[in-house]
């Protein structure tokens, strides 16, 4: 009675922020979208650095949650050098594959991919989206996302989306969380007021394809946005566990989950408990802008961390990608140090 036996895949977003090619896309688009200006988190550089995690959270993914049936990698025609395109169970989408005749690409803007993932081809009415600064820590069971009647399980946060209406300058995400909380009343007559957690999130295409016919104006302006704008919604990582709650399709769930700040310079002492306990179901490693440890130091705590946690090449790995850091043992510096034995 408790089997989860629907199948159940996962969808990937991925950006390589360092190729010239798509820069040039992204100072043109720049160019024309003048109003972005007003608020750098809506365009900032750090939401588009590629420090090689998607290699090590599909690691994660291989290890920890085998049960997956397929998994959709969705980029801007980018393909990761070391990713083997011949694995049986991966299926690269493109951007102009999922907006077809609607939308506006190139799009940089999060929001709007997001309002058309539920559009892949071939895709399971059940599925697991993630970014690839999401990790498995351990072990986790299709249970941990959905029931066995086929309700997701949605990982409410304890931080809350501020009252009041959306605002230029605010983060994004925070305007995002208010026109939820608009669409929420409107359509249901209920409020909203906490965020959801950074975790895998679990989906039903039905529910985001109803959510695209019943809101077709929020929809389809969030896709037409070529960066985060405060008028997008965020479809699939909050409205629609909200909506599916609302429409008896998801249920609250319990999650073990760190999320931690790679400018924050508490994340070593973190980086180093998880590595240690490995007690979490999911890892959230959040590279951003703040002050704190500079870039630089950000990205020799992943290139320290993440090879100690997730050691062993995955079979979404090319045999020759088994250089640059792929199966390579961890540094004896940063969290692997703050690991070591005290000496007695």
């Amino acid at each position: 009675m408790d089997a989860v036996d629907f199948p159940i895949d996962v969808v990937y977003t991925w950006v390589n922020g360092a190729d010239p090619d798509w820069l040039a896309r992204k100072t043109r688009a720049l160019a024309e979208n003048g109003r972005v200006s007003a608020n750098r988190q809506a365009a900032n550089g750090s939401r588009y650095v590629s420090r090689d995690e998607l290699r090590y959270s599909m690691r994660s993914l291989h290890y920890y949650a085998p049960w997956v049936r397929n998994v959709f990698l969705v980029t801007d025609d980018q393909v990761p050098a070391w990713l083997n395109v011949d694995n049986p169970k991966l299926r690269l989408v493109s951007h102009r594959e999922i907006f077809g005749d609607t939308g506006r690409l190139p799009t940089f803007n999060s929001h709007a991919i997001e309002s058309r993932l539920h559009r892949i081809p071939g895709l399971a009415e059940h599925f697991l989206y993630l970014n690839d600064d999401v990790f498995f820590g351990r072990p986790v069971t299709p249970q941990t996302f959905f029931t066995p009647g086929g309700s997701s399980r949605l990982f409410l946060s304890v931080n809350r989306v501020d009252s009041g209406p959306p605002l230029v300058d605010e983060p994004p995400v925070m305007s995002a969380g208010k026109n939820n909380r608009a669409v929420i009343e409107r359509e249901f007559g209920r409020s909203l007021v906490r965020k959801m957690k950074h975790t895998p999130h679990a989906a039903r295409r039905s529910v985001l394809e109803e959510i695209e016919r019943r809101c077709p104006e929020e929809v389809l302006g969030t896709a037409g946005r070529q960066f985060r704008n405060p008028a997008d919604i965020s479809m699939l990582s909050s409205l629609q566990h909200y909506w599916a709650y609302l429409t008896s399709r998801a249920v609250p769930g319990d999650i073990k989950y760190m999320y931690t700040d790679l400018a924050d310079p508490a994340t070593p002492v973190r980086l180093a408990h998880a590595l240690r306990h490995r007690n979490n179901d999911v890892l959230f490693l959040n590279g951003t802008d703040a002050e704190g440890l500079p870039a630089s130091e950000q990205t020799a705590l992943l290139e320290d961390f993440l090879p100690a946690y997730y050691p062993f090449r995955s079979p979404y790995e090319t045999a020759s990608s088994a250089d640059a850091g792929a199966g390579a043992l961890p540094r004896e510096s940063g969290v692997t140090e703050l690991m070591a034995p005290t000496p007695r």
